[in-house]
């Protein structure tokens, strides 16, 4: 159940750093209802953390309303050497659940 949306549009982050990106979100989410989140475990889906900021700012909201735990489940995450699709052995280690707690 979707318990947070986002409250602005924002520009592509995909070509902005580390600052760029976390002014860019600053405010971009609220959660819906508060009061089913405290004390309850919380798990945020998201297909690729790249610098971890959009992650953080959902976080952050979520927090707000005192959940037992926030969990983190993501598809992939980027690393800053360049990948090649032909190299195997680099993308089974890139392409992989990650998991943890914030």
């Amino acid at each position: 159940k979707n318990i947070i949306i986002r409250t602005k549009n924002t520009k592509s982050l995909h070509n902005l750093n580390k600052k760029e990106r976390t002014n860019e979100l600053k405010q971009s989410f609220k959660v819906i209802n508060g009061n089913i989140i405290k004390g309850k475990k919380i798990v945020i889906y998201d297909d690729i953390i790249t610098t971890g900021c959009t992650v953080k700012e959902i976080s952050a909201e979520l927090k707000k309303y005192d959940p037992e735990k926030i969990y983190v489940i993501a598809y992939a995450r980027s690393i800053k050497k360049k990948v090649y699709l032909s190299d195997r052995n680099l993308n089974q280690k890139l392409i992989r659940k990650l998991i943890f707690q914030i």
